[in-house]
């Protein structure tokens, strides 16, 4: 709040959108056309959609961004879209590319921790295309399980910053919060390597920074660990069900 990010704006459009997709998917549309303020962050929801064929939500928000689109385009001309497209991505390729510099140390993403270490920069660009294969492969095995799409709101978060090679730290909002809760909600029934990996991931965040300027490549590797067990202990990976939750005073699930 106190730098102006937009953390926690598309953390929020990120909840209200999942929270709506199964009864409310003209709502969760509309949030998802105004996470076109940054539409990298929301790279994994037009797959889960279409996955799902929720055709009215995807039309919802296609119609909102083209008029956003629209609206851009008449009230400031065509030449901040051509600044975007090639002015803008192309700074940020470049910003990828460099070495030794902080804003660097606070991008979790695999390409971006590999090119910190010179031993391990000639295989970043790889690194960054199995890591993004593998979160993918794992996302598209638990979409296509009959669970709502509320129940992937926190995996897909989690997921997005292991596809991505141009994200930051603070962009992991709901991500955390996800793992944070799966460790909460499951804490009794997980192995305790399972909560260190989990604990781990939540830490990302913070931790890349210190790994990042230490020259170690972990960031992402714990990331992609704190995945495969949050979708184990939701019961999102094999035929089993989930881990059954603790004993706890009724309240309200989140996002149930």
């Amino acid at each position: 709040m106190w730098a102006g990010h937009f953390g926690l704006l598309m953390g929020a459009l990120w909840l209200i959108a999942f929270r709506h997709f199964d009864a409310r998917p003209r709502r969760a549309g509309i949030a998802t056309m105004l996470m076109v303020v940054k539409p990298h962050i929301a790279l994994l929801i037009p797959l889960l959609l279409l996955r799902r064929r929720r055709w009215t939500t995807i039309a919802v928000a296609g119609i909102g961004v083209a008029a956003i689109v629209a609206a851009s385009l008449l009230a400031f001309g065509p030449a901040v879209w051509w600044t975007y497209l090639h002015v803008t991505s192309a700074l940020e390729v470049s910003a990828m590319a460099q070495t030794g510099q902080f804003f660097q140390t606070m991008m979790p993403t695999t390409i971006v921790a590999f090119r910190q270490q010179a031993l391990t920069a000639p295989i970043a660009g790889i690194a960054q295309v199995v890591t993004a294969i593998l979160a993918l492969a794992l996302l598209w095995h638990a979409s296509g399980r009959d669970v709502p799409l509320a129940g992937l709101c926190f995996p897909a978060a989690t997921a997005t910053f292991l596809i991505l090679p141009y994200a930051f730290d603070y962009d992991m909002t709901v991500a955390t919060l996800g793992l944070m809760l799966t460790l909460h909600r499951r804490w009794d029934h997980l192995a305790d390597w399972q909560r260190a990996v989990l604990a781990a991931g939540f830490v990302v965040p913070q931790l890349c920074i210190v790994l990042a300027m230490a020259g170690i490549p972990l960031a992402p590797i714990m990331l992609l660990a704190a995945l495969f067990v949050q979708l184990q202990a939701e019961g999102l990976l094999d035929r089993g069900a989930a881990l059954t939750t603790r004993p706890a005073p009724a309240e309200p699930q989140p996002l149930a």
